[in-house]
């Protein structure tokens, strides 16, 4: 994601996406935020209150995280169907699972 989120910023996309598609997705948010958090900055009140659009529950938990596993394990496949060696960890844990 490190990489990705580099070669993004310094506008090389292609590589960016070969490097980590969830790059986009995660530029996009953290923009949308920056400038979510300014605009209420700008007008001194909130705009949002996420905690009442989107309020905390065991369950929301749950299903986020196991998105974000879905997400994470669709990478990693991604990166093992094309033959992506140099994004997996040689010394990881799972790096046995993927490599054959």
């Amino acid at each position: 994601m490190t990489r990705a989120l580099h070669l993004l910023l310094n506008g090389d996309f292609t590589r960016a996406l070969y490097f980590n598609w969830l790059a986009f997705p995660f530029l996009a948010l953290i923009i949308f935020f920056i400038a979510l958090f300014g605009l209420e900055m700008a007008k001194r009140r909130v705009i949002v209150n996420l905690s009442m659009v989107l309020p905390v529950t065991p369950r929301r938990l749950t299903v986020t995280g196991l998105f974000l596993f879905l997400l994470w394990t669709s990478q990693a496949y991604l990166a093992v169907s094309h033959h992506k060696h140099e994004l997996l960890n040689p010394k990881g844990p799972l790096y046995v699972l993927f490599v054959r």
